[in-house]
């Protein structure tokens, strides 16, 4: 996707209106080498803003490395370099760009469990700081052929079905962004004194309690792209099943039903 304008907008949607980039700004930009040309992009626009971009991008194959070779003191071990990272960043951008969806497939997910434990003090500084929007984040995704794939549509189908929902094929995205989010602000309005949340279908039959909680415009301020209202139910109030009909792939495997 060298050359294609739509990321040159992406990255002025990302360091504009998602999460904006101020003149000092140190920028951390995470991602695989699959989202080169995006990162380029966003190096671009970093520096035109006066900010300082700091890019740790990696082959997608290194995670499967680690999990293989990792010895167990490597595995209960936190890198010094990454909790500095994350505690001195104004921005972060994570882009997800996988080569195979299911390159951990054959990962002992005891050996998983056990690498999110001893990275739970880098969540929790990140969640402290974003929370307070003492950092600011993006979550996004470069196409790749392993997600097209998944999709069942080519890359060129892939490329183009994502630069739609981020509305980079748009004249002006951050204009279309916009509109969404006034209308999320008319639809959390009318949520804002709800009390009992039930949702039908033929496949799902949940009920939940809402009663007290804040609802949320996520108009492609964290993720991009985005467009959705969250809140979290009463604890221990959700009550019913949900069947989903397109699989989820996460760490590696694939979970259908």
């Amino acid at each position: 996707m060298y050359s294609d304008p739509r990321i040159r907008k992406w990255a002025e949607v990302m360091t504009t209106y998602t999460a904006p980039v101020h003149a000092g700004a140190h920028v951390l930009i995470r991602s695989t080498t699959l989202a080169e040309p995006l990162v380029v992009e966003l190096v671009r626009a970093v520096l035109e803003r006066g900010g300082l971009p700091h890019v740790r991008m990696s082959p997608p194959v290194l995670e499967e490395v680690f999990f293989r070779y990792a010895a167990d003191n490597v595995l209960d071990t936190l890198s010094e370099i990454e909790i500095a990272e994350i505690e001195r960043a104004d921005v972060l951008y994570s882009i997800m760009s996988g080569q195979n969806t299911r390159a951990l497939t054959r990962v002992d997910p005891k050996k998983m469990v056990r690498v999110q434990r001893t990275r739970q003090p880098w969540m929790e500084a990140y969640m402290r700081r974003a929370a307070t929007d003492d950092l600011l984040w993006t979550l996004t995704l470069f196409p790749t052929p392993a997600y097209a794939q998944d999709a069942e549509m080519s890359l060129a189908e892939f490329e183009d079905f994502v630069t739609r929902a981020l509305f980079a094929d748009k004249k002006d995205p951050i204009r279309e962004w916009r509109k969404i989010s006034s209308f999320h602000k008319k639809l959390i309005r009318r949520l804002r004194n709800a009390d009992k949340i039930e949702i039908k279908g033929p496949t799902v039959d949940l009920v939940m309690s809402v009663k007290g909680r804040k609802f949320i415009d996520s108009c492609g301020y964290y993720n991009m792209p985005s467009g959705e209202i969250f809140t979290g139910p009463v604890e221990n109030s959700v009550n019913g099943y949900v069947k989903f009909s397109f699989p989820a792939c996460y760490g590696g495997r694939e979970v259908e039903g």
